[in-house]
C-alpha cells in the first residue's frame, strides 16, 4: 500500500505544473492580444489626427467613437474611415464655402 504514495505524490506534482504552465500560458496570450488591441487604438488615434480627409468636426467625431469603442471604432476608422468619400472637400462645397 505504501508503495503507491510517491507515484501518487509524483502526479500531483505533474498536474499542478500543468496547470500552472497552462495558466503563463493564458496570461501571455491575454497579455500579447492587448499589447496588439492598444498599438491598433493608438494607431488609429495617429491616422484620424493625421488625416487630410477630415475636417476638425469630423476628426473630432472619429476620435470620439474611437474612444467611445476602442476596439471596433478603430476597426471601423480603419475599414471605413480613411479611404471614405466625404473628405473636408466635400464638407466646404456642401456648406457652399467653395468658391468657382
Amino acid at each position: 500500500m505504501l508503495a503507491h504514495l510517491p507515484t501518487t505524490v509524483l502526479a500531483v506534482a505533474d498536474d499542478a505544473d500543468v496547470t500552472r504552465a497552462w495558466g503563463v500560458a493564458i496570461v501571455a496570450v491575454a497579455v500579447a492580444v492587448g499589447v496588439g488591441l492598444l498599438i491598433l487604438w493608438i494607431a488609429a488615434l495617429f491616422g484620424i489626427l493625421g488625416s487630410p480627409l477630415y475636417s476638425s468636426s469630423g476628426k473630432a467625431l472619429w476620435i470620439l467613437v474611437v474612444i467611445a469603442l476602442p476596439f471596433l471604432g478603430a476597426l471601423a476608422w480603419f475599414v471605413w474611415g480613411r479611404h471614405t468619400a466625404l473628405s473636408a472637400t466635400v464638407q466646404a462645397v456642401g456648406a457652399g464655402q467653395v468658391r468657382r
